[in-house]
């Protein structure tokens, strides 16, 4: 109100962007691109190129999260194309949002394309951290396509990148996604060596997601080598860990984890104890989805039970 009754237009596009943040916030997507729309409408009366490229690129994760790959591709080719124009570091994020609304639209093919075109841009410029980012890209690609060895390759690349960029972070997430493609690979001993790494890099920056990535990709190696004792353990340290820590969907994860395997070496009772936890913890957290997959696997080892 203040920047309308004063005529400062920039200040008016600044506070619509900031209201269509807010109604983000409060999962109002509708509002939320109607003032993201009005403050679009005044950075091009005010002819602000960049602050025109970042309000597309922020609507077309908007318009992705509402479900609209068409007008969110479009936002991001039209944040891109300026963003390139103005050699702008923001460059690949409006590649990143390209990319995903590509394969929102299920186009993996043309996904890939966007990813190895960056790729060999800022392996040209020499703009390590996008290259980084771009080989993420093409490892999420290659794994949608089924190109594992690719994407193995790639991924391994990355882990380097992000090693020498000192991203720790990402570091542990190539670490988790390189142990998880040698378990589908087969390499199970290379799955468990570079796993405990990515277990150890996780914990270190203490990335939540990463280390139940890490940890169930273990659990998985260890029960494909038909060491089940040793899986129960993993799974068994992780509900611990995550117990501790306060990240129920984890533990939850954890306990799915315990349910299957205990059915597997006929401890049924125990199974359904586990099972029965967890659907109780996505409960807390109103997890409607993981709630139904841990009523799922409690259905099957009743079902287990009643056979043997």
């Amino acid at each position: 109100e203040i920047a309308v009754d004063s005529g400062d237009l920039r200040g008016e596009a600044e506070a619509y962007h900031a209201i269509a943040c807010a109604h983000d916030l409060g999962g109002r997507l509708d509002q939320c691109l109607q003032s993201a729309d009005l403050a679009l409408d005044l950075h091009l009366e005010l002819r602000d190129k960049c602050a025109e490229a970042q309000q597309l690129l922020c609507m077309s994760r908007w318009h992705l999260n509402q479900g609209d790959a068409k007008q969110a591709l479009e936002n991001a080719e039209d944040s891109l194309e300026i963003f390139q124009f103005m050699k702008s570091p923001l460059e690949i994020k409006a590649v990143q949002a390209l990319f995903m609304a590509q394969l929102e639209r299920g186009n993996t093919a043309k996904a890939a394309q966007v990813a190895s075109q960056a790729l060999k841009r800022f392996q040209e410029s020499g703009e390590k951290a996008s290259e980084a980012e771009a080989m993420d890209m093409m490892v999420n690609a290659c794994c949608k396509m089924g190109q594992l060895t690719r994407a193995l390759d790639m991924a391994e690349r990355a882990m380097v990148l992000f090693q020498d960029l000192d991203d720790r972070q990402m570091e542990a997430k190539m670490a988790s996604l390189i142990s998880s493609l040698h378990v589908q690979l087969g390499q199970l001993d290379k799955a468990l060596l570079v796993g405990a790494d990515a277990v150890s890099l996780a914990m270190d920056v203490g990335d939540g997601k990463n280390i139940a990535d890490a940890m169930l990709t273990q659990v998985e190696s260890y029960y494909l080598k038909d060491d089940k004792k040793l899986a129960l353990q993993t799974c068994n340290d992780m509900r611990v860990h995550f117990q501790k820590s306060g990240d129920v969907k984890s533990e939850a994860a954890a306990l799915l984890a315990v349910a299957q395997i205990q059915a597997d070496v006929e401890q049924y009772d125990q199974a359904v104890s586990a099972a029965g936890r967890a659907q109780g913890l996505m409960g807390e957290q109103a997890e409607t989805i993981g709630e139904g997959h841990a009523l799922r696997i409690a259905a099957e080892v009743h079902m287990k039970k009643k056979e043997h």
